[in-house]
């Protein structure tokens, strides 16, 4: 008897009409959602009316959802909300000196290729005295302070590594232009 409702049961869910389907949330605390037909009406204790995703603690008042958090709460929840997106923008500033100072770093292996020996470490010594200290200061997020001290230092005398300092340096402007301005 059990394998032929099994059959039955299985073969229903195949010849039943794919209704609309309508999401439907619990009124109280914990907030369930459902998936319903959109021709079934609410069951009791939910409504079809989906509350505000900016709501800390939401309430519903019998028409709508309420805040219901206390001024306490929400200036709490506004200060951790800060401090995460102050923790993200860190880390997003320091991913971004990683790799613009990989990218560097690549370039200046190019330059130094086909070159003698006295010639890289002219380039080498050029490098670490004009563009080195900035890379380093981005890859730690600090872009604000490298932009301050690169437009303070005079333009390197190796034409190649004047061109990846300015470039080094219009590239900082930037950054800080479009992430901190």
């Amino acid at each position: 008897m059990e394998a032929t409702e099994r059959c039955t049961f299985h073969h229903s869910l195949f010849t039943q009409k794919k209704f609309k389907m309508k999401r439907v949330i619990q009124k109280t605390y914990p907030f369930l959602i459902k998936k319903i037909s959109k021709q079934d009406n609410t069951p009791a204790g939910y409504t079809d009316v989906l509350p505000d995703e900016n709501l800390i603690k939401k309430k519903w008042n019998g028409k709508r959802w309420i805040e219901a958090a206390t001024f306490e709460e929400i200036q709490a929840h506004k200060k951790q909300v800060q401090q995460q997106q102050d923790a993200d923008f860190q880390a997003q500033k320091k991913a971004d000196g990683i790799t613009y100072a990989d990218e560097i770093n690549t370039k200046l292996i190019g330059i130094m290729r086909g070159k003698t020996q006295a010639q890289i470490d002219d380039l080498d010594i050029e490098f670490r005295a004009k563009i080195l200290k900035y890379l380093d200061l981005i890859e730690g997020g600090d872009w604000w302070t490298a932009k301050r001290m690169i437009d303070n230092t005079t333009l390197p005398k190796i034409p190649e590594i004047k061109t990846l300092f300015l470039e080094v340096r219009q590239h900082i402007r930037n950054y800080v232009n479009e992430n901190y301005i």
